[in-house]
């Protein structure tokens, strides 16, 4: 008997059909849907579309850049930041040149984590959160119309991210594209956490189980933390977009953006146990909860929907837990999050 195989399906044909829809209607129907696809359901480290030189995610965060760009034409940095070391440019967003667009998005890439540390004893901490969110929106968009709009060298000012076009002109080039929307993706994942997340805070003292052998079997684990909380935001993938193929272990970014490195000290156990700080404790108490999984900001993982899973999810200078409804929370003590997980368990075998 004859088989058929089934048609192949373009993976690049809905892409096509939004882009149809934005290009003649300005706008896409679908967008906040598209925004949660791009934010949590593509994988960012996936093979590019050899035909475009850009993989789904890429695609997907390059429809909404541009559909920004169409729907807003100038946003202004708020006065909350004022003064921040958030802000480079004291100007629109919409007026930037590529090398000030680059250099803005740069900045907060490596302010975001001390950022979003201080928080706790910022008494304007909403106000300048929703700052911090109105500036990455209005870059976004900027970097929107700019893939829309080639120009002169006075606007495309970055010559590691473009490339000429015709009518002696310059336009982003597929590297300086995938380096972009890769640091956008990541930042709207990190101020979607930051919005998502439940700061719990437990009174009684918590008896997680960790002990010296605990910490000393976790050495290694420790060093590989330590380094991926001192990383700038995106700088593993963007690494990986830069030097592709060249990629075999986090060390190779921290030197890269650190050649004078030097490992962490290891805490002693008493005062990991007193203080609880995560990068310190994390490592000992994943020997003791290995069922709790692992997983970094730019790790392909849904937490649009419920993913019947604990994780810990490791970012810069900040962790958080995650159950298995893909609610957040964090604490600067992990042995308040133990306590979540604790609870969370306890509640699903009483349901059992």
């Amino acid at each position: 008997m004859k088989t058929f195989k089934k048609p192949r399906v373009d993976p690049l044909h809905k892409i096509s059909q939004l882009n149809h829809e934005l290009e003649s209607t300005g706008e896409i129907a679908s967008v906040s849907t598209l925004w949660t696809e791009w934010t949590w359901k593509t994988n960012p480290e996936e093979p590019f579309e050899v035909s475009v030189l850009l993989n789904r995610s890429q695609l997907l965060g390059l429809l909404l850049c541009r559909h920004m760009a169409k729907i807003e034409h100038s946003r202004h940095t708020s006065n909350e930041l004022e003064g921040s070391r958030m802000v480079l440019i004291h100007k629109s967003p919409s007026m930037f040149s590529l090398r000030e667009l680059r250099d803005t998005i740069d900045n907060l890439l490596i302010e975001w984590p001390v950022f979003v540390k201080r928080l706790a004893e910022n008494p304007k901490a909403a106000e300048n959160c929703a700052a911090v969110a109105a500036l990455v929106d209005a870059c976004f968009a900027r970097l929107g119309w700019l893939a829309m709009h080639p120009g002169g060298a006075s606007c495309f000012d970055d010559a590691a991210s473009t490339e000429p076009h015709p009518g002696d002109k310059m336009r982003l080039s597929r590297p300086g594209l995938r380096r972009f929307i890769g640091s956008f993706l990541i930042l709207y994942r990190h101020i979607d956490l930051l919005t998502r997340a439940k700061r719990v805070s437990c009174k009684e003292p918590v008896d997680v189980g960790v002990r010296k052998h605990h910490v000393e079997a976790s050495t290694d684990d420790f060093h590989l933390l330590c380094m991926n909380s001192l990383l700038p935001v995106a700088a593993k993938l963007n690494y990986k977009q830069d030097f592709p193929g060249m990629y075999n272990h986090v060390s190779q970014v921290i030197y890269f953006h650190n050649p004078q490195y030097e490992r962490t000290q290891r805490l002693e156990l008493e005062e990991i146990l007193r203080t609880g700080e995560p990068v310190q404790a994390l490592p000992a108490l994943c020997q003791i909860y290995p069922e709790i999984q692992l997983a970094y900001e730019e790790d392909s993982i849904d937490l649009s929907k419920p993913t019947g899973k604990w994780w810990w999810l490791v970012l810069p200078k900040r962790i958080y837990l995650v159950d298995p409804q893909s609610d957040v929370y964090h604490s600067d003590c992990l042995w308040d999050m133990v306590s979540v997980y604790k609870q969370g368990t306890k509640q699903i075998a009483a349901v059992k």
